[in-house]
């Protein structure tokens, strides 16, 4: 982004986020220390050339003309303040040294820099195109080819960054030093946003996990700790925000990723609670909430991914906690994180303290959503609304500090949730509530704040006898509960009694980076007092309810007695009875009898006392000496220990030395291995992009007339295919087709067939059983079953060629799994082609309704076998399930259709393979010629019906298979005219 006036008049596109609401950064004001010319280095030059200087007076004539239209006031101001510097008062312009003009004012030649370096980029974005470390945004990439990139910044700002910043005057006021120039040490890189616009950063513009880390450390160990807390916080929002940013664009996942958004989170819920009483133009709310959210998701899922790869992360659970505040209206949050997350992270002290809170904070008094009122939370039926237990759980010693700095987000709502379930609880005759004991049980730091919000909620407040009560239970005609529901929930403010406490004299660096003491739990719960008795025993407040509506108002405490009833009940004399004095003069006996074996018992302890005394004593004594003795010995030990650990240490002085020099022989070492080796490597490459490249253009030099052979073959079968077709529909109109009849004796005859060659295999079977292992196993042994198949065909002149098809409903079914393992059918095509000596060629193929069939895999076929599905409703039977027969007709019909457009006067032999399930098997294969009209398809040559039995359909299927190969000879794929 250039520099502009329009984005200097506004303190450039990261202007401070205190002086202006929408930026991130911390511009720094655009006039130099003495004079209104905006800070440009380039506008500075001193020469003793006439024409050069004619040349700057003439430059900065100009942009004092600029800048005055900014405001004639503020120039004014600063005129005057030129005017009086002391440096220009005291020091003549011609005195000051050329050095001292270059410690000052910096570099005169930065835009000059600038230009060069902005030149220098378009070369190393090309290198680094060329090497591979960027993708090329011209040619189109696969995901899978996606390049791994990684950054090589080696310092907290890029050199590029910093000089553009200091060309367009964008650096903060926390990066420049005394004399407003940019300081190397104090610039971080700051947060770019990703634009269409924008070009794809280099390497060179992104920094590496360690240097991260120390950017990190720099700016919560220094600059947080240097700085108040929001002045400083607009600048480390937004370079935190680009440090996630670098390990984004690196895909970056590891530990180190995780301890940095780990404290990216606490820095923001810690901001959350010091800075939520400032204005929005100096804290916003909303946007801190929105990028701690992101750095929580981010959070989540790399403790999933470290998890697949068996790494266990040691704080999972409290940020696992503070997800689940942040989300603390996710009714379904709790259940996914008990669902997903392992027992030893569920176990954590902070996932339990927050499972606490998320149960009780839970409410079921919230309006409905509006067009007005929206993003409002769904109730809970079953909701205990026990706010008063919820701020003694977060007051708890067992709640951390930033625990409760994520509930205290959430105050303003639960305690209007509160005063709710109030208003609707009380009696509005019953006297009031005292505002001192509400605040208490609601966690209010003050009665003044109580009284706002009670007030904002339509709350009857009322003074009685020197204190202030709150009635609940006001209603309007209706019956109803008068309740006043803001548009907006008051704005959060800092809890100085229940949540600040907490931290302890912790600083805000141990509080982000989680060092010693980050888990001092301290108790702050506000123990409330009890509610005033009434000033008379037995006696009850007098109840509204009973004085006329017009009298009706809150009755004191002291009005009590002045009722006639109350009087006599005081004033009344006391008389006793004879069996009630006895009775007193026994417990007085019982009594002194008591104090007197009290007595004896206190004396007794007080002597058993003193004599523990002086054995305690005497123990001291000989402990006393025993230590004496042992620390004679410990200052031996000690000095002996001291001794040889000064030997250790020299010995680990020398052992240092020897590995760094080894480290560094084998740093020089390895380097130079990996120059000569990537040198090899370039070399091999192109030799092997030439070879490559020669390769292409020969195979593509032979292929040529072999690819328009192909095409010529295939034409040929196309037009073979029209001739075929024509001559169908002549001979169609020439005379009538003759469909084969419907005989029920041959139907009769397939069915008695296949029933009777089902019954061998048993009987078979029967007389000679197999062990349940040798039967698994031959039902799923691949076979050969070309070599069954040739010696059973026919050829005549032509091509000795010929295809067995497998038809089957869907490819991932276990029927098509056990067809490709039983006749050895390959995972990528589907097939199996054996070449015999003689130049047959049998191939056996799989194929689906969503298979592409082509015209010489047509003109092979000799026969099908069509798998039925056995894909079936539970519990349904086949004799009465027409959708199943209906579905599996449809697809014959399909098959059929297909090849009949191909070639009219095709027929083939096909079987049938039947998965049964059924009460009456023998019904059920009688019903299925007429249930797939199989004796109406005019493709069928042939066909028999074979059932899937575990026990027979090894043997059977050999059978068929040479049926099928027998019955081709049989069938002419030709127009018989």
């Amino acid at each position: 982004m250039m520099f502009n006036p329009k984005n200097a008049d506004s303190g450039g596109s990261n202007s401070n986020r205190g002086g202006n609401p929408r930026g991130r950064g911390r511009g720094r004001q655009m006039t130099r220390r003495g004079g209104g010319v905006p800070h440009n280095n380039s506008n500075n030059q001193h020469s003793n050339n006439n024409s050069t200087k004619n040349n700057s007076q003439k430059q900065q004539q100009r942009n004092n003309k600029h800048w005055n239209r900014s405001g004639g006031q503020q120039q004014q101001q600063q005129q005057q303040e030129r005017d009086l510097s002391p440096m220009r008062s005291s020091t003549p312009k011609s005195a000051m040294s050329a050095e001292q003009r270059l410690k000052r004012f910096g570099d005169t030649d930065k835009s000059l820099l600038y230009t060069r370096m902005k030149e220098d980029r378009v070369i190393e974005r090309q290198e680094a195109i060329r090497t591979g470390q960027i993708a090329d945004p011209d040619i189109p990439m696969r995901l899978e080819d996606a390049i791994d990139f990684r950054g090589t910044c080696t310092s907290m700002c890029p050199a590029f960054e910093l000089v553009e910043r200091e060309v367009q005057n964008m650096l903060d006021n926390l990066e420049v030093d005394a004399f407003g120039n940019a300081d190397q040490t104090k610039a971080v890189k700051r947060y770019r946003r990703s634009a269409a616009g924008n070009e794809q950063p280099l390497p060179s513009d992104v920094r590496p996990p360690t240097v991260l880390v120390k950017t990190l450390d720099y700016l919560f160990n220094d600059v947080l700790m240097s700085n108040p807390f929001i002045t400083s916080h607009g600048f480390l929002w937004d370079r935190t925000r680009a440090i996630r940013q670098d390990f984004t664009l690196q895909n970056i996942r590891d530990i180190n990723a995780v301890e940095v958004h780990e404290r990216v989170a606490r820095f923001h819920i810690l901001a959350l609670h010091e800075l939520c009483e400032y204005d929005e133009e100096k804290f916003s709310q909303q946007q801190e909430m929105e990028q701690l959210g992101k750095v929580l998701i981010s959070l989540n899922e790399f403790y999933d991914d470290l998890r697949q790869d068996g790494v266990n992360m040691v704080n999972e659970g409290e940020f696992r906690a503070y997800h689940l505040i942040y989300n603390i209206r996710d009714h379904e949050l709790a259940s996914r994180i008990i669902a997903t997350v392992p027992k030893h992270v569920q176990d954590h002290p902070y996932l339990k303290q927050a499972f606490a809170i998320y149960n009780t904070i839970q409410r079921n008094n919230e309006i409905m959503q509006t067009a007005e009122r929206r993003n409002k939370a769904e109730n809970i039926l079953a909701a205990q609304n026990y706010y008063a237990n919820l701020f003694k759980i977060i007051g708890s010693g067992d709640t951390p500090f930033l625990l409760a700095c994520m509930t205290e987000a959430h105050f303003a709502e639960i305690r209007k949730g509160a005063f709710k379930s109030m208003q609707r609880a009380y009696i509005f005759n019953y006297k009031g509530l005292d505002v001192e004991y509400l605040r208490q049980i609601l966690a209010y730091d003050d009665e003044k704040h109580f009284l706002i919000e009670a007030e904002l909620y339509g709350l009857v407040i009322e003074r009685v006898d020197n204190t202030v009560n709150i009635r609940f239970g006001q209603k309007t005609k209706g019956k109803t509960s008068l309740f006043v529901e803001p548009l907006s929930l008051p704005r959060q403010r800092r809890s100085r009694l229940l949540v600040d406490p907490k931290k302890g004299n912790r600083t805000y660096r141990d509080i982000i980076n989680g060092d010693k003491n980050s888990d001092l739990h301290i108790c702050t719960i506000i123990h409330t007092r009890a509610l005033q008795p009434s000033r008379l025993s037995g006696v009850t407040t007098c109840n509204t309810t009973f004085i006329p509506d017009k009298d009706r108002h809150l009755l004191a405490t002291h009005v009590v007695t002045g009722f006639p009833v109350v009087q006599r009940i005081v004033n009344a004399p006391i008389t006793y009875s004879v069996e009630e004095l006895a009775a007193r003069e026994r417990q007085r006996t019982e009594t002194q009898r008591r104090q007197m074996q009290q007595a004896a018992l206190i004396k007794q302890q007080q002597e058993l006392q003193q004599r523990q005394a002086e054995l305690q004593e005497q123990i001291r004594v000989v402990e006393e000496r025993k230590q004496r003795e042992m620390a004679a010995v410990k200052a031996a030990q000690e000095a002996a220990q001291k001794k040889r650990q000064q030997q250790a240490a020299q010995e680990r002085a020398v052992m240092l030395e020897r590995q760094q020099r080894q480290a560094m022989l084998a740093e020089l070492s390895q380097t130079m291995a990996q120059d000569i080796l990537q040198s090899v490597v370039t070399e091999e490459i192109q030799v092997a992009a030439l070879n490559t490249l020669y390769q292409n253009k020969t195979l593509k030099k032979k292929m040529t007339p072999c690819l328009e052979k192909a095409r010529t073959r295939i034409t040929h079968r196309h037009q073979l295919a029209k001739e075929r077709g024509s001559l169908h529909r002549l001979v169609d109109r020439l005379s009538k087709r003759i469909l084969k009849p419907s005989c029920a004796a041959v139907k009769a005859q397939r069915v008695r067939e296949s029933l009777y060659l089902e019954k061998r295999m048993i009987q078979k079977e029967l007389k000679n059983p197999q062990p349940n292992e040798d039967r698994e196993r031959s039902i799923w042994k691949t076979e050969n079953y070309a070599e069954i198949i040739r010696p059973l065909l026919n050829f005549s002149n032509g091509p000795r060629e010929w295809q067995l098809w497998i038809y089957i409903d869907y490819m991932p079914l276990q029927s098509s799994k056990w067809f490709a393992s039983k006749f050895g059918l390959d995972e990528e095509f589907g097939r199996r082609i054996e070449h015999f000596d003689d130049g047959t060629k049998i191939t056996v193929r799989k194929v689906s309704p969503h298979t592409r069939l082509y015209s010489k895999a047509i003109d092979e076929l000799g026969a099908i076998v069509f798998s039925l599905s056995e894909v079936r409703e539970p519990g349904s039977d086949d004799l009465y399930n027409p959708k199943y027969w209906k579905k599996e007709k449809e697809r014959l019909d399909k098959m059929t259709s297909q090849l009949l457009d191909y070639n009219p006067h095709i027929r083939v032999p096909i079987l049938f393979t039947y998965w049964p399930q059924t009460q009456n098997l023998e019904n059920a294969v009688q019903k299925i010629p007429d249930l797939l009209a199989l004796h109406d398809n005019l493709l069928i040559g042939d066909y028999h019906i074979i059932i899937m039995d575990p026990y027979t359909i090894a043997g059977r299927l050999h059978e068929e298979i040479r049926w099928l190969a027998s019955t081709a000879n049989t069938v002419y794929n030709t127009i018989c005219i």
